[in-house]
């Protein structure tokens, strides 16, 4: 189906070529792995900033988050993405960083493909996993695997300012937990 919006494109003048290699077809859903090219690695370090990272609970509260000392439901600090890699700083607590790695696996899916309306858009995730480093109160995931997931709503092209969420899961021997939150989308 993508080869035959392809060769369409071709056929079209400029103007529709540059739309139609973004287009979203209705129904639209994938799954796939893409390297982390210089362009990608430039559109992820737009996302940092300050940020509420909200602590991930069920009905055992704080008591089910292992491998954070003294868990609290949030932690106010800053968030980078340089070089390549995802960093939490929350002062006085601890930091928190991933290397986002090679390649990552995006995934993309029409949420609502019975609309009617303009701006047929995706709900867009991109998927990081590495080696966790940490340090005070997050000392003990130091050297954990984690998985780093930035979402949003995109189209096939996309950029920084299409992220708007992030989720950090830590799980590993003893340890436990997930952070998440959201960042400040440029208006």
């Amino acid at each position: 189906m993508r080869f035959l919006v392809g060769a369409l494109c071709l056929t079209l003048p400029a103007q529709s070529v540059l739309a139609c290699a973004c287009c979203v077809e209705k129904g639209e859903r994938f799954e796939q792995t893409e390297a982390l090219n210089d362009l990608a690695r430039e559109e992820f370090s737009t996302l940092s900033g300050t940020t509420v990272a909200q602590v991930f609970v069920t009905a055992c509260d704080l008591e089910c988050v292992q491998g954070v000392a003294d868990p609290q439901y949030e932690y106010a600090g800053d968030l980078t993405v340089t070089d390549g890699v995802f960093r939490l700083d929350f002062p006085g607590v601890g930091a928190l960083s991933l290397p986002l790695g090679a390649e990552y696996a995006r995934f993309g899916v029409d949420t609502d493909p019975f609309s009617e309306g303009p701006g047929l858009g995706l709900f867009s995730e991109f998927r990081f996993q590495g080696t966790l480093t940490a340090d005070g109160d997050f000392s003990e995931a130091d050297g954990t695997t984690a998985s780093l997931i930035f979402s949003g709503q995109t189209n096939w092209c996309w950029s920084g300012a299409d992220i708007s969420h992030w989720s950090l899961d830590v799980i590993g021997p003893e340890v436990e937990f997930r952070l998440f939150g959201q960042f400040d989308v440029p208006q």
